[in-house]
């Protein structure tokens, strides 16, 4: 029996070293740094040419700056500046085992790992109130559920500031989370489970929204009964991307348990790198829908669409006119529009006018009632 006790510690030790014995030198020169710059800074990068190719359609195709474009630039500033962070702190040494670092490489690592944590946080804050503003203007939802979408966004944000204060609010003084020369006797510290469960409720939280915000414009597309199944797709695979953040956010929950390791520097480097991922997913996915204009310019309609659609620029991909059997699909809403007979919009022959009433469905569509036959005809975005 005694010699089964020892296997089993003898097995539970393997590849343990002890805190009083060097590092052996082929783990002393470990170092997950390199990686994870060259995956933050190439993702970033990529993300950014998103973000303009986002502003130049709408600047310069669409020629109208709604609120979310201007939240994604925060959003975008955010993620910069945690890259940078996340840069210095690898070149001071995170990445590295603790124990392979000086006192001062340790200090400044940890200091920059953790102050990273803010603008990181920040930056899947700030797009998901983009996404609802895209989405409430979009989707044409009711009071209630503009609201409910609004406060959806709105409370994840302040779950996730909540998140930023316990992390530095855990120690008193607050320098003592990178000073380890602060004596024990010298500095009180919650429990660090507080930070860990905070931080799990909180990327729980985030991925719930992400959830939500990316399967309720599928679940209004596929209620239109005039869209057909083509566009149904194409439409909920564009507004619904947000669907990716969100395995990213529960995929980097499992590695949250490193915020309280002994080994700080070195376990944490997955957790700082699949923060970055999780928000230039979001800000891409927030990106993509807006982009069908310039597409469109660039490749022709035929591209993403029946070129037989004739099309006008809109909030986000345009309006889109489109003939079905309960009649026309316009163009831009809200506005009163006729044609006459030879036009591209033409009603078999007769002059058509149209004037806005409220759908039934609260929905991407709106509806429209032809003010001579009484056909319904509806628009929705490309």
């Amino acid at each position: 029996m005694d010699s089964i006790l020892r296997l089993l510690v003898r097995a539970a030790n393997v590849g343990h070293i002890d805190d009083n014995e060097p590092l052996p030198p082929d783990i002393a020169a470990q170092d997950k740094g390199p990686g994870i710059i060259v995956t933050i800074l190439s993702l970033t990068c990529i993300t950014t040419l998103f973000v303009i190719a986002r502003l130049y359609t709408r600047a310069r195709v669409l020629r109208a700056a709604h609120l979310d474009d201007w939240l994604i630039i925060v959003s975008m500033a955010c993620t910069w500046v945690a890259a940078g962070f996340s840069v210095a702190a690898n070149l001071k040494g995170a990445g590295r085992h603790v124990r392979a670092l000086t006192q001062q490489e340790l200090h400044d690592a940890i200091f920059f790992v953790m102050t990273g944590f803010v603008p990181s946080l920040l930056s899947f804050a700030f797009p998901k109130l983009a996404i609802v503003a895209l989405l409430t203007h979009l989707m044409n939802p009711s009071r209630i559920h503009r609201r409910f979408l609004w406060g959806l966004a709105g409370s994840c944000f302040v779950v996730l500031c909540t998140n930023i204060v316990v992390e530095f609010a855990q120690c008193n003084p607050v320098s003592a989370l990178w000073d380890k020369s602060i004596k024990k006797e010298d500095k009180s510290c919650w429990d660090p489970r507080v930070n860990l469960y905070t931080a799990y409720f909180a990327g729980a939280y985030s991925a719930f929204v992400d959830m939500y915000l990316a399967v309720y414009p599928t679940i209004v597309l596929f209620r239109l009964q005039s869209l057909s199944w083509r566009k149904k797709a194409a439409l909920s695979i564009a507004l619904g991307l947000g669907v990716f953040a969100s395995i990213v956010a529960i995929y980097k929950c499992t590695f949250l348990p490193a915020l309280g390791s002994k080994d700080y520097t070195y376990d944490t480097a997955e957790l700082v790198a699949w923060t970055n991922v999780e928000s230039n997913t979001l800000i891409m996915a927030t990106c993509i829908p807006v982009l069908r204009p310039l597409i469109d310019r660039i490749f022709g309609r035929q591209f993403l669409g029946d070129p037989s659609d004739p099309s006008r620029p809109g909030y986000g991909g345009g309006y889109q006119a489109h003939r079905d059997d309960k009649g026309y699909a316009l163009g831009r809403s809200g506005a009163r529009q006729s044609w006459t007979t030879g036009s591209p919009m033409a009603a078999d022959g007769h002059e058509l006018a149209i004037s806005p009433a409220r759908t039934p469905v609260q929905g991407l569509a709106t509806h429209w009632e032809t003010m001579r036959t009484g056909q319904k005809a509806w628009c929705f975005p490309q």
